[in-house]
């Protein structure tokens, strides 16, 4: 007993396809804005003799708070504590 399904209403069928096409849409585009934020861009410095991590966070900080950008630095880095030497290369938070 084989029974075939018919479909009776067809503009119901046909909104309910468009809905989900349009709701799909937009969690694969929300996803896909979060995803991009999520990704760090990073500007390479080097430390010069007398740097400290205070004087950087100064110079290429976004405007916030000072502390919370030398913690974006450390980790970033990672560095566990505050020291950094001549010579490095330190990547910093855009």
């Amino acid at each position: 007993m084989n029974k075939r399904y018919v479909l009776k209403n067809r503009s119901r069928f046909y909104a309910f396809i468009i809905i989900m096409t349009i709701l799909l849409s937009c969690i694969f585009f929300a996803v896909t804005v979060n995803g991009a934020e999520t990704k760090s861009a990073f500007t390479a410095v080097t430390v010069q003799s007398g740097d400290t991590l205070w004087d950087l966070a100064k110079e290429y900080g976004k405007g916030g708070d000072i502390r919370n950008y030398i913690h974006e630095i450390q980790k970033a880095n990672n560095l566990t504590g505050e020291e950094i030497f001549a010579g490095d290369v330190i990547k910093m938070p855009v």
